[in-house]
């Protein structure tokens, strides 16, 4: 009975193990990158929707006031309530992001609004120019 029992033993040999961990590695090397590339993309359309609320309120700002000068957030969220005050800015306001290098002149028909989110800028210089996204803050307003 004891010499039955040695030979019947049941586990893992060390080679299926490795196979096991071989696997994982390769399934994790694979779903790494894309959920990088997940997160940089939802980066990249939370700054882009950002930067349209601060348009919207931008918009309502110059209705009231005949002008951007002086326009900063707190003042936008006075037109748009739900603006998110974290990592939207007013070119030339005092608090530009880290990076930004560019100032712009405030007046009745310019300003430059951005939004930052992750390594993602956007902004829109002026109030009929294009939504743009870059990841070089020296770029933004440019």
């Amino acid at each position: 009975m004891l010499n039955r029992l040695a030979h019947e033993e049941s586990g893992f040999t060390l080679l299926e193990l490795l196979i096991a961990c071989q696997i994982v590695v390769i399934l994790t090397a694979m779903a790494v990158p894309s959920y990088f590339q997940f997160r940089d993309n939802a980066n990249q359309a939370t700054a882009k929707t950002n930067l349209k609320e601060v348009a919207v309120a931008a918009g309502l700002y110059f209705t009231s006031k005949s002008t951007y000068a002086s326009m900063t957030i707190p003042q936008l969220k006075q037109y748009d309530s739900s603006l998110t005050t974290t990592g939207t800015f007013v070119n030339n306001s005092g608090a530009e992001a880290t990076g930004v290098t560019r100032r712009i002149t405030m007046d009745a028909s310019h300003y430059c609004v951005y939004s930052i989110s992750g390594r993602w800028y956007a902004y829109q210089l002026n109030p009929n120019g294009p939504f743009v996204t870059t990841t070089v803050g020296a770029n933004v307003c440019a």
